[in-house]
């Protein structure tokens, strides 16, 4: 029998670094990718406008990051940690003038467990919160 993880989500992030930004997103976000047995998740980066709009001006600031897919024979119960570490590093801009200013992920491993990640404020502190919800027997 097949064990599946289903992960899906999506992340708003800002940079002031246009177009170059994207590149540095969307390299950040495919590097070390959670995979299944049948192939990896699917991640896509897309642009707006300074406005906030979906769009194509040169000197976006607003991005959204897409995650979605299903992992066949990936993980069981606790290695849902793998992709709350890999979304956690990615979202990691120390080095860049970028931020993330929502997120929401949730993961499934299915007759295990469930994970929600939120990016919030907490403590005066903003960061990916990890809520983990047993499967009921």
């Amino acid at each position: 029998m097949s064990q599946w993880t289903h992960v899906v989500g999506i992340i708003h992030l800002n940079g002031a670094g246009g177009k170059e930004f994207g590149k540095i997103f969307s390299e950040r976000f495919r590097k070390n990718i959670p995979e299944g047995s049948e192939g990896k998740l699917h991640c896509r980066v897309i642009r707006g406008d300074a406005t906030g709009r979906c769009g194509n001006d040169i000197f976006s600031y607003n991005w959204v990051v897409v995650i979605w897919g299903d992992l066949r024979d990936y993980g069981y119960k606790g290695d849902s940690d793998k992709i709350i570490q890999w979304i956690v590093d990615c979202t990691n801009f120390t080095e860049l003038a970028a931020y993330v200013r929502e997120g929401v992920i949730e993961i499934n491993v299915e007759f295990a467990e469930t994970v929600i990640m939120n990016f919030k404020k907490k403590s005066g502190e903003w960061g990916w919160i990890i809520n983990k919800l047993e499967e009921d027997k």
